[in-house]
């Protein structure tokens, strides 16, 4: 007589073999070849015949019919399962590629050995069939699973948070976040990512300073990276460097599972739609009279020696967008030098930096002198270009001005483009500034200075 567990499923039951004797008292109890337990220390009941599984709603049924070792794939899920020779005699391992397994009919001699599984399993070793008539292990005829299969899916997104100009204002490192998902049902244990750009270093993972090199098309193993369990996940922030801006940077990552089986996805970022960024070139000129740039000069003409003024501005250009600007043409109609238009030559005027043009043109110019940017004036004109009232008109060709208020006109006028824009900016200025205080114009090039007593409240 053949006694077994009929406790709930997934419970743990141990198969007997008893004999009784005529007029016996005793029993004699026998166990078969060593049992070797299953995944999760389940043993098997023994059902009678040949054993019809039935698998619960949405599983799916998978027999290997003859037995044999190997792989073998059920082609409705495209399911492996892979089969191995077991520690103890006629027992067999198996290992599923991807899935849970609750139920496992195993078919030898006479009868079925059912192993079932409280919870899905993905591998099982030491399973048998049952004892033949003569109380030896049968071998086994045929193999039934139920299982509910399983994928392994990985997936990458990639979002730029920001890009910045270097401060070489040649390049630019934009910063993206990556994040890294397992969307199957199959542990990650090793993560790879590979960039495709150059130039580009992991400096956070989850919220923790990190920094790991990534070299371009060569996949980089993350470190201390494992995607467990379905929806967990990993967000790295990337940064790369660019000789241009608004990049569009494409990322792959890989995952690897337990058995070997790889799974990968791919993402980019567009940073002209995420984090877009947008040349301003700009530039602005400043001319005014420093110290001394008003002065007088005796000058010959026709064997005469005649006394006149002299005017040398400073003029200073600079550069206030965030482009570097080139093609920098400078024309004062004023200045000999500048009257047609003086381009300067190779040069690249970063954002935020500016030239002083009579120091240039001393270092870059091996023509210019010192007294390249001045020039005569013709006469005292105002804010507008309109000569100043003269003090006395009656006099011809011999207009006479105050000294204290007669200043002189002069207007620059500068051109560039943007280095990699090609936009073209401008802007002009004169020797006239106006004070928003006193809504007045002011001139910066006075033929005399103020008095230094005109302040006091002194009767001169």
């Amino acid at each position: 007589m053949l006694f077994r567990n009929n406790g709930k499923p997934g419970n743990t039951g141990t198969r007997l073999r008893i004999f009784a004797a005529a007029g016996a008292c005793s029993l004699i109890m026998t166990l078969s070849l060593p049992l070797a337990q299953a995944a999760g220390s389940v043993e098997p009941y023994v059902e009678k015949g040949n054993y019809k599984l039935s698998c619960e709603y949405g599983q799916y049924a998978f027999k290997i019919d003859p037995f044999s070792y190997g792989t073998h794939t059920d082609t409705k899920t495209n399911t492996s399962f892979i089969i191995k020779k077991g520690e103890y005699e006629k027992s067999f391992n198996w290992e599923i590629h991807y899935g849970g397994v609750t139920k496992i009919a195993v078919k030898g001699g006479p009868d079925t050995n059912l192993y079932h599984h409280e919870y899905p399993v993905d591998s099982g070793s030491g399973l048998y069939a049952p004892d033949n008539k003569g109380g030896q292990r049968s071998d086994v005829s045929h193999v039934t699973f139920c299982y509910e299969p399983a994928k392994a899916s990985i997936e990458v997104t990639k979002k730029c948070l920001e890009q910045d100009q270097n401060k070489d204002y040649n390049s630019f490192t934009a910063r993206n976040t990556v994040t890294i998902k397992n969307t199957g049902d199959i542990p990650l244990q090793k993560i790879w990512l590979e960039e495709k750009l150059d130039n580009c270093t992991i400096v956070e993972i989850n919220g923790y300073p990190h920094e790991q090199k990534l070299y371009k098309d060569q996949p980089a193993l993350l470190e201390n990276i494992t995607l467990d369990n379905k929806d967990d996940y990993a967000t790295l922030i990337i940064s790369c460097k660019t000789d241009d801006p608004n990049v569009v940077n494409h990322v792959q990552v890989k995952g690897e599972t337990k058995y070997g089986k790889y799974v990968d996805s791919y993402a980019m970022s567009d940073p002209y739609q995420q984090c877009k960024f947008v040349y301003q070139p700009g530039v602005t000129v400043e001319k005014t009279c420093v110290d001394d740039s008003v002065h007088l000069q005796a000058v010959t003409s026709e064997s005469m020696k005649l006394l006149a003024v002299r005017v040398c501005p400073s003029i200073t250009i600079y550069n206030n967008g965030n482009e570097s600007l080139k093609d920098i043409k400078v024309t004062d109609a004023s200045i000999p030098l500048l009257a047609e238009g003086y381009i300067l030559k190779d040069v690249a005027l970063y954002p935020h930096t500016e030239i002083n043009l009579a120091e240039w043109l001393a270092e870059h110019d091996q023509y210019s002198t010192s007294d390249s940017l001045c020039y005569y004036p013709d006469v005292p004109r105002g804010h507008d270009g309109y000569p100043l009232p003269v003090l006395d008109e009656t006099i011809e060709y011999d207009d006479r001005y105050a000294p204290d208020t007669a200043a002189f006109f002069n207007q620059v006028k500068v051109v560039a483009t943007g280095y990699k824009s090609y936009t073209e900016v401008a802007d002009d200025d004169t020797t006239y500034s106006y004070d928003e205080e006193n809504h007045q114009w002011v001139a910066e090039c006075p033929l005399c200075a103020p008095c230094p007593e005109c302040d006091k409240d002194t009767e001169y």
